[in-house]
């Protein structure tokens, strides 16, 4: 994501009236070859350690496969629905079986792009939160961009939906408001993953109230000395879900902590926000049209 991010970005420097010294932009490029050779290493890694994963949804792994080049806007708070309940919707294991339906890797189909209509209503369904919610907008961005967007929107069809791209607005307009009660909440330690999550995902969608000045210092003071993200003062465990009617499961990839304490979710999510931010930053608050918009 960090690679395919910079990537953009780099490109939209080439092509715009941004003037961006020399260093910062040398700087940028160091960053993006950085990410997509620690990315390349990965690759035959996660194949050899976790041959299942990689079988079924190794595909989001194609170089290239997040570079997704949306323009700065915003979200519509009134898209906002009630929560369904408190907790998780769904397991780790259905997200996944979902996301391989796009890929033909699935339990049940091998023609890529093949929608069943338990995943779509599970996958589209409003009024979830926390992983289940950040999950659905991964679901319809990897859809998309695999090119499964003609079958995407023939499932929105038969259910009287809104196209993918609205149903993902729709949903990221819910991230934000979730994500602003975790910041009035002071940024609970277990819900700090979760929180650069959002910004990670809608962000790349182009929506734009997912980046503020505070909410990126708060984002960067959780760094520690190296840069990596670890386990918080008073953090007593990463899968904390509340009493809820849905069962109760975690739908974040598990984290695994390395032998320097640098938390592997949460420090991928921590550069994908930040990437993000950059953007953000260098496109919208730099931009000579920026006083228009």
């Amino acid at each position: 994501m960090v690679d395919g991010q910079l990537k953009v970005l780099l490109r939209r420097l080439e092509d715009s009236d941004i003037v961006l010294r020399r260093d910062c932009q040398d700087a940028i490029k160091e960053m993006q070859l950085s990410a997509q050779e620690i990315s390349d290493s990965a690759i035959p890694y996660i194949a050899k350690n976790a041959p299942a994963y990689f079988q079924k949804i190794g595909a989001i792994l194609n170089k290239g496969f997040w570079e997704i080049d949306m323009p700065s806007r915003d979200l519509d708070p009134a898209l906002v629905v009630p929560s369904r309940g408190e907790g998780e919707a769904m397991h780790e294991e259905d997200s996944d079986n979902c996301l391989a339906e796009f890929f033909g890797t699935g339990p049940h189909t091998t023609v890529p792009c093949t929608i069943s209509d338990h995943c779509w209503r599970l996958m589209t369904q409003p009024g979830y939160q926390a992983y289940s919610l950040s999950h659905q907008v991964f679901y319809l961005e990897i859809g998309k961009q695999f090119g499964c967007g003609a079958q995407m929107t023939e499932k929105a069809v038969q259910n009287r939906q809104q196209p993918p791209d609205a149903l993902a607005g729709a949903f990221c307009a819910n991230m934000l408001a979730e994500a602003k009660r975790v910041a009035d909440a002071d940024y609970p330690v277990n819900k700090q993953d979760l929180f650069m999550e959002q910004a990670a995902l809608c962000g790349m969608l182009g929506y734009r109230q997912f980046f503020t000045a505070e909410w990126l210092d708060t984002i960067l003071s959780w760094q520690d000395h190296s840069g990596c993200y670890v386990i918080q003062p008073g953090e007593f465990g990463l899968a904390r879900v509340g009493n809820s009617k849905f069962k109760r499961s975690r739908v974040k990839r598990e984290e695994k902590s390395l032998e320097n304490g640098c938390l592997c979710h949460r420090t991928t999510v921590a550069g994908g926000a930040v990437a993000l931010y950059i953007r953000y930053i260098i496109e919208y608050l730099m931009s000579p049209l920026a006083a228009g918009k």
